[in-house]
């Protein structure tokens, strides 16, 4: 998959403030992993921005690189915790 991707909350601050990318990379084949930490230490709700073709599906994954929950273009990330997506290319 080409392009870029952001995820942006729902507030006032800056997103540079409250959501960082911890890790961007390969999961096997066809696959990316996301890692994303809530910096501000509340939760906030990050949505995503795909450039063109979107994924297939993005799904919360675990240290395995499974995916667990499909989810749709929102998710929560809680302050101070790490949220693993797994995003499968088109």
């Amino acid at each position: 998959m080409e392009g870029r991707f952001g995820f942006l909350h729902r507030g006032t601050d800056s997103v540079r403030q409250t959501l960082y990318f911890e890790k961007v990379r390969a999961a096997g084949a066809g696959a990316w992993l996301v890692r994303l930490f809530g910096a501000s230490g509340e939760e906030k709700t990050a949505k995503s921005h795909w450039s063109t073709p979107a994924p297939r599906q993005m799904c919360l994954s675990d240290l395995s690189e499974a995916p667990i929950q499909r989810i749709g273009d929102e998710m929560a990330v809680v302050g101070w915790n790490l949220v693993t997506l797994r995003v499968d290319r088109p």
